[in-house]
């Protein structure tokens, strides 16, 4: 089973799932500049339409920067937005 994730204010992945094909957002939030894209590449694409939308996970910023700071107080862990998106995800 996989399971994707990217940020809630980037869901080009999961929009172009749900479309059927790619999609351009108008407006992307950059705070996980890592993954942050507005449009998914036609490769990527190309290689993921097979699965489900609900195989992607979206990560809220607000819930990502709880996650940052949490592993850093506990783990002692510095992860930057998009590092920490995978290790969000396994909240859920």
């Amino acid at each position: 089973r996989f399971v994707f994730c990217e940020p809630a204010g980037a869901p080009s992945l999961s929009g172009s799932l749900a479309s059927g094909k790619r999609i351009k957002l108008a407006k992307v939030d950059n705070f996980v500049d890592g993954a942050a894209v507005a449009e998914i590449g036609r490769e990527p694409l190309r290689h993921l339409r097979a699965f489900a939308t609900e195989a992607v996970r979206l990560i809220p910023e607000n819930r990502l920067c709880a996650t940052m700071i949490e592993m850093l107080n506990v783990e002692g862990v510095v992860l930057e937005p998009a590092g920490a998106l995978a290790i969000d995800a396994l909240k859920d």
